[in-house]
């Protein structure tokens, strides 16, 4: 499903395709976090991350 996929309809709407561009968006800045370097089991400890930003990783997948 993609935003621009939908049909004429209740699926065609504007909230419909804003949502489903969100939820690429979150899959998009997930990959995106973990290209950088921060998910792909480095030994060397990572400065500048928290547990919020494990959280929020972790949340926005579930999303």
């Amino acid at each position: 499903m993609a935003p621009n996929d939908r049909a004429p309809g209740p699926d065609g709407s504007q909230a419909v395709k804003r949502t489903l561009g969100g939820l690429s968006g979150i899959a998009l800045g997930l990959r995106e976090l973990r290209n950088e370097g921060w998910g792909t089991g480095h030994a060397a400890r990572r400065a500048g991350l928290r547990p919020r930003h494990g959280y929020l990783a972790v949340g926005a997948a579930q999303t």
